[in-house]
C-alpha cells in the first residue's frame, strides 16, 4: 500500500512551528514583580522585585535555566520591581536596561554595577535575538514603560503599572501573541476598602493602576486578536482572581473561548508556557 499522502500544513501551523517564545510570571503584585521571557537561545528578566535567592528558587520551580538570561529590563523604579536588582544582576552577571529616568532613580542601588544601558521611548533595541520596543506608561514613577518583546515572528506584550492605556498602546498590544496586562483592583472593593482616601485617589488616578474594568475595556478592544492573556498586579486587598477573571471573560464575550486567560499570583510562580 502506498504511503498516505501528508496534507500540507496550514499557514497557522507553520507559524506555530516557528514560535519558540515562552513566558513565566515569577510573581506579580505589591510583594514583588518579575517575569521570565525565553526565546530560542536566550532569555531576559523583566523587573527584579524579589531577592536573588527567591528569584532563583522560582526559576527552578518553573524549570527555567538562569544561564540563558542575558539581561534585566526594568519597567520603573518602584521597590516592588527592583528590590532584588543589584544582587540578581551580580549573580547572573548581566546588564541592566531601563529608561534614563528609571536608571537615575536606581543609581544608589546600581552604583557598583557598571553594565547599565539607557533606553528611550520610541526606540526599539535588540538583545541576543530579541527585538524589544518600549511602550509609554502612565504611572507615578520617573519614566515608566511597558514592553513588547519579539522573536522569530512571535511577540509578548507586558503592560502593567499604568493608570490608562492609550489607543496607540492598544494597537501595539494587538500585534502580540500573548500579553501580561494589569488588572489591579475592583473599583467597588477599593471604594469600600480600608485604604486611606489619599491612597485610593492615587490608585484610581491616570498615574495609578488599571482597574478590572479598565483591563476589560482593553480586552474588549483586542477581542481575539491576542490568544493568550495573563492578568497581572492584582491587589490582595482590593481585588481577587475570581473577580478579575470574571470581568475579563465578560468583556471578551463570545471571544473568551478563543483566549487562554489566567491571573498571575505574587505568592507563587506561574507555569512556563509556550505561546
Amino acid at each position: 500500500m502506498p504511503p498516505k499522502k501528508r496534507e500540507p500544513k496550514s499557514i497557522e501551523s507553520r507559524r506555530a512551528d516557528l514560535i519558540t517564545m515562552r513566558i513565566a510570571v515569577l510573581g506579580s503584585g505589591s510583594r514583588g514583580n518579575c517575569t521570565y521571557i525565553e526565546g530560542s537561545d536566550s532569555a531576559i528578566l523583566l523587573d527584579a522585585g524579589f531577592s536573588a535567592a527567591e528569584t532563583m528558587r522560582r526559576l527552578a520551580l518553573v524549570k527555567a535555566d538562569p544561564g540563558m538570561i542575558r539581561a534585566i529590563i526594568l519597567t520603573h523604579e518602584h521597590t516592588d520591581h527592583v528590590r532584588g536588582l543589584p544582587a540578581i544582576a551580580r549573580r547572573l552577571n548581566v546588564p541592566v536596561y531601563g529608561t534614563e529616568g528609571t536608571l537615575a532613580c536606581c543609581h544608589a542601588r546600581l552604583e557598583r554595577h557598571g553594565a547599565l544601558t539607557a533606553i528611550r521611548m520610541g526606540d526599539g533595541f535588540g538583545i541576543e535575538g530579541f527585538e524589544i520596543e518600549p511602550l509609554a506608561a502612565s504611572h507615578d514613577a520617573w519614566e515608566p514603560c511597558g514592553f513588547r518583546v519579539s522573536e522569530n515572528g512571535a511577540s509578548i506584550g507586558c503592560y502593567t503599572d499604568s493608570g490608562v492605556v492609550s489607543p496607540r498602546i492598544i494597537e501595539d498590544l494587538k500585534k502580540c501573541d500573548a500579553i501580561l496586562l494589569e488588572s489591579n483592583h475592583c473599583p467597588e472593593m477599593l471604594r469600600t476598602g480600608p485604604y486611606p482616601e489619599m491612597l485610593k485617589r492615587r490608585i484610581r488616578s491616570k498615574r495609578g493602576h488599571l482597574s478590572n474594568l479598565a483591563a476589560a475595556s482593553v480586552l474588549r478592544e483586542l477581542k481575539s486578536d491576542v490568544p493568550y492573556v495573563i492578568l497581572a498586579h492584582l491587589s490582595e486587598v482590593n481585588n481577587n482572581p475570581a473577580k478579575a477573571l470574571a470581568c475579563a471573560r465578560g468583556a471578551l464575550g463570545f471571544f473568551a473561548e478563543d483566549v487562554v486567560l489566567s491571573a498571575a499570583s505574587q505568592h507563587e510562580a506561574g507555569p512556563l508556557v509556550r505561546i
